[in-house]
């Protein structure tokens, strides 16, 4: 193989490359009329952009930019990228119909290795990036090699999407950050992508993650979630659908958080919390049903009304939990509400929080 068949395979390649720097200073020369030569108005401008990017390229870039190659990017319709944007394009990079990018936002697919030696020798990698349709991304945000983001999200002033995992067993793995629709990521989010533990992090849909959140390496994150300021969650953490995660929270590696439920802000979670509850900040402890937000999501008073029945069993009764599962079974109406309520406490590896207690007894 050719070092440039290495390099969009995703391989290890040699950038000085005899054919890699042709292509590069051709990268230069037409930069250089983009920045320097030509005005944004000028017909010469377009054809020049045209020249520069992959065939399908419809969108527009305003001058600076600055790029690698060219021939890797792709516009699709209606997209457009402000003042001072940088793409390290060795390996593609495509860019959704409609999708407005701010000023230095930078788009790295570049991937070099964790070996010194290495390093010196010149060898880098590209990995892919995607970005959806209707996507907004503010000024200074950085998307990093291996994200995939999906339509309509919002990343907003110095995000970091896809960046190298906070892990000493990470080895520069090929892996992946993978953000879904619709999702509003706030100023100074990091979000890692995976290791070879699960080899992606992934986001789900509708999530608003406030400022300065951090989700680590191999997090799952489902739907409709809402994490407050500066919430920081370990590795390998599980986040079901409609979570509410108050501010500064610390979420210990490998926890699990499960469906509907509320953790109240400054909390130190280091057990797993069942779907549906409330958890107090104080002693991690049950505080009771999420009724607020049930109600708010659909939920009917008779359905909430069974959920309150099984946790009453489960953390009220004194019973442990396992016992607490078996009487849930025996006297609460089967659905999917129970049961997975129940799959959740008796899956558990990291433990369940503690049950309720009264002031009282908390003394």
């Amino acid at each position: 193989m050719t070092e440039k068949e290495k390099m969009l395979a995703g391989e290890w390649f040699s950038s000085p490359d005899e054919e890699l720097t042709v292509e590069r200073r051709r990268a230069e020369r037409l930069l250089h009329r983009l920045n320097v030569e030509l005005t944004t108005d000028d017909e010469a401008y377009r054809t020049t952009l045209r020249e520069l990017l992959a065939p399908d390229s419809e969108g527009f870039i305003r001058a600076p930019f600055h790029c690698d190659y060219g021939y890797n990017i792709s516009l699709g319709e209606g997209s457009f990228l402000n003042f001072g944007c940088v793409i390290l394009d060795l390996a593609p990079v495509r860019i959704g119909r409609r999708t407005l990018i701010g000023p230095n936002v930078q788009l790295l697919t570049a991937h070099h290795p964790f070996d010194v030696a290495q390093r010196a020798a010149g060898l880098e990698a590209g990995r892919p990036i995607t970005i959806g349709d209707d996507c907004w991304i503010g000024p200074g945000a950085v998307i990093h090699d291996g994200a995939r983001i999906g339509k309509g999200c919002k990343i907003h002033t110095a995000a970091s999407i896809a960046c190298l995992p906070q892990d000493l067993k990470f080895t520069g793995e090929v892996t992946t950050a993978e953000i879904g629709d619709y999702n509003d990521i706030r100023e100074y989010v990091t979000i890692s992508r995976g290791t070879a533990s699960r080899g992606k992090t992934v986001v789900g849909d509708h999530n608003l993650i406030m400022a300065y959140v951090h989700i680590a390496h191999d997090d799952v994150v489902g739907n409709h979630c809402v994490i407050a300021n500066r919430v920081s969650l370990a590795g390998e953490v599980e986040v079901g659908d409609w979570v509410v995660i108050g501010g500064h929270v610390a979420v210990h590696q490998w926890t699990r958080i499960g469906a509907h439920a509320m953790v109240q802000g400054g909390s130190m979670v280091g057990k797993d919390i069942p779907p549906y509850v409330i958890v107090r900040n104080d002693t991690l402890r049950f505080a009771g049903i999420n009724k607020i937000g049930l109600s708010r999501r659909g939920f009917s008073q008779e359905r909430i009304g069974e959920i309150h029945d099984a946790c009453r069993i489960l953390f009220q009764s004194g019973l442990n939990y396992l016992a607490g599962c078996d009487e849930v079974e025996r006297q609460i109406p089967r659905s999917d509400d129970r049961d997975m309520l129940l799959q959740f406490i008796r899956s558990s590896q990291r433990g369940i929080i503690k049950p309720y207690a009264s002031d009282s007894e908390k003394a």
